[in-house]
């Protein structure tokens, strides 16, 4: 939203860094790609600069994780974004490394 009310003020978008979260309702490839289209129609933009993916849980495991990091890839690298994650414990940072494709920061 605030991206939206800076670019109705006149101010560039280039001086505005967008970022979204996927959390735990929006988790699993389809899902993610959904939400972040959504997102992007809503405020009228064309890409994030970060996504950050969240840690789901027990009704939410690796495959829907790893899917949400999926789709977070494939709408960021289009924009030159990069993707992120939230609320991730050490056990799943360390199993769920190998499945991006850039290393995390």
């Amino acid at each position: 939203a605030e991206a939206l009310q800076n670019r109705r003020l006149g101010n560039p978008g280039s001086d505005v860094f967008i970022s979204a979260e996927l959390a735990l309702p929006d988790l699993g490839y389809e899902k993610s790609v959904n939400a972040l289209q959504r997102m992007l129609e809503l405020l009228e933009i064309s890409h994030f600069d970060l996504v950050l993916v969240g840690a789901g849980d027990s009704g939410c495991g690796e495959v829907c994780v790893s899917g949400s990091l999926a789709a977070a890839e494939h709408i960021v690298v289009r924009g030159g974004g990069v993707v992120g994650v939230s609320g991730w414990s050490l056990l799943q940072l360390q199993r769920m490394t190998p499945l991006f494709r850039k290393p995390l920061r």
